[in-house]
């Protein structure tokens, strides 16, 4: 009952400040500033002692670059469900979305193991947009999580 009785008053105290809206970003905004040597992932895992190497480097800024840019490069980070994430990956897998990289082969789709490692490289990006305080994450699960736009 007193930790009710605190929260309220706490409700009370913060109803006049201001709400910090934070603006709306795009995943293709927010994720070219990763996989570079400075991003906050490579600083992070050196600081870990499990540094990045350039060519894995290379490899998850290729991935952003033709996987998840294209597919989700033109929505707000909040916007993108798991929903849409699933949907996504079953289109690149059976080939009804075409990767850059690929140069538009027919007939041919991406390694499952390529589509892992995409979908390591957007719960990273998320992981830190999370972090950074412009999503808030609901549910942390990939099948049920749901992320929205931070209001704090």
């Amino acid at each position: 009952m007193a930790g009710a009785r605190a929260f309220l008053e706490k409700l009370r105290q913060d109803k006049n400040k201001p709400v910090e809206v934070v603006p709306e970003i795009t995943f293709g905004e927010y994720a070219q500033r990763f996989f570079t040597e400075g991003c906050p992932y490579v600083l992070r895992r050196g600081q870990e002692g499990k540094p990045v190497n350039l060519k894995t480097l290379k490899d998850l800024a290729a991935y952003v670059r033709n996987y998840l840019v294209p597919g989700f490069g033109k929505s707000t980070l909040h916007a993108i469900t798991p929903q849409q994430v699933r949907v996504w990956r079953e289109a690149v897998m059976t080939g009804k979305v075409k990767i850059p990289s690929m140069k538009n082969k027919n007939g041919v789709h991406p390694n499952p193991r390529t589509i892992n490692y995409v979908i390591n490289c957007y719960r990273i990006i998320l992981d830190q947009a999370e972090e950074d305080g412009l999503i808030v994450t609901v549910n942390s699960s990939l099948s049920s999580n749901s992320r929205v736009a931070s209001r704090s």
